[in-house]
């Protein structure tokens, strides 16, 4: 289709013969379109849900013989033995709240009944709407946003050829993080040819030695020993210190008048930048991992993360990309 306009869909702006690329804006402003392109998925996500749901619901309806979506929700909750709560028990869940909330903050015994009954309803809707697409085979295509989250100093493992990508937000002090390294050890181990592992730190607030330990992974990766102390600090969590920290920097190799110097530099504040990207992409707690776009949260176990990854694998190889779900919750914020 020709533009009516003579410009390329792709161009920004032209200033004599150079021409700006949306490409080159995007570069330029990689981190603050991170959450904007997050956030538009999410809205489309949610859009196409309601859609499916609506068309799911209404064939369902007419199939049974119901006049409309509502009237099949209905039916769902009687068969569900769901029943209106009694005006006595209303009162006496109203007046409970009394003794907890400020009196300006207790619900009328109307309101509360219909926020109850729109709970239950929103329930049993969710519950049918996904029986529904079970039933009927029905496969989400709608893809992740691709987003480039790799810096040249984040270490890695792996080329950077592999179809795979697992970009991991982690903190030395969370157990968490620890089970899911080695869950990730072995899957590299298990598909060394086609996953490529990239490390951002994400320490979190409640852990006061895990910054720390991020600036000096940081430095140790300046002198190719972060894999080294990466699994001695994960090993060690339960006395974690900076002495503790330091006596492992040392103990694999790591030279400590360069460790010096690298903290004293802008080197060891790397990991604020890390914590700014996992920011920007919603990171709520640690593990959190995107696997090609694929977003995993939390130490799902070995056997989830290798699905995801084989997953990943098959979708490179038929040339498609790009992500059709998120495992696990927001993090484990421990």
């Amino acid at each position: 289709m020709l533009n009516p306009f003579g410009v390329n869909a792709q161009d920004a702006a032209r200033i004599g013969d150079r021409v700006i690329t949306v490409r080159e804006v995007d570069e330029s402003a990689p981190r603050r379109l991170v959450k904007v392109r997050m956030e538009e998925h999410a809205v489309r996500q949610q859009a196409l849900y309601e859609m499916l749901a609506g068309l799911l619901l209404q064939e369902e309806a007419r199939k049974r013989g119901l006049p409309s979506s509502e009237a099949l929700i209905d039916s769902e909750m009687q068969t569900a033995g769901i029943t209106p709560l009694t005006s006595q028990t209303v009162s006496a869940m109203v007046a409970a709240l009394g003794s907890r909330l400020p009196q300006s903050a207790i619900p009328s015994q109307e309101e509360f009944m219909a926020d109850v009954d729109a709970q239950a309803r929103d329930r049993v809707r969710r519950a049918l709407v996904a029986r529904l697409m079970t039933e009927r085979g029905v496969e989400v295509l709608l893809k992740r946003p691709i987003l480039s989250v790799v810096d040249e100093w984040n270490p890695s493992l792996g080329s950077v050829d592999a179809p795979v990508t697992i970009v991991e937000f982690s903190d030395f002090q969370c157990p968490y993080c620890a089970k899911a390294a080695n869950d990730i050890k072995k899957l590299y181990s298990e598909f060394p040819d086609q996953v490529r592992v990239v490390y951002r730190h994400y320490p979190l607030s409640n852990h006061l030695e895990a910054p720390f330990a991020a600036a000096v992974s940081q430095c140790a990766n300046q002198q190719g020993k972060f894999w080294e102390l990466h699994d001695a600090l994960f090993a060690d969590q339960k006395a974690l210190s900076r002495e503790v920290i330091l006596t492992h920097a040392r103990n694999v190799g790591v030279s400590a008048g360069q460790l010096a110097a690298c903290l004293a530099g802008d080197a060891s504040t790397q990991w604020k930048r890390d914590k700014a990207v996992g920011d920007d992409l919603g990171v709520q707690g640690t593990p959190y991992l995107l696997i090609n776009g694929t977003g995993v949260a939390g130490a799902v176990g070995y056997e989830k993360l290798k699905a995801v990854v084989e997953d990943a694998i098959r979708q490179a190889a038929s040339g498609t990309s790009g992500a059709k779900r998120t495992v696990g919750r927001a993090g484990n914020a421990q």
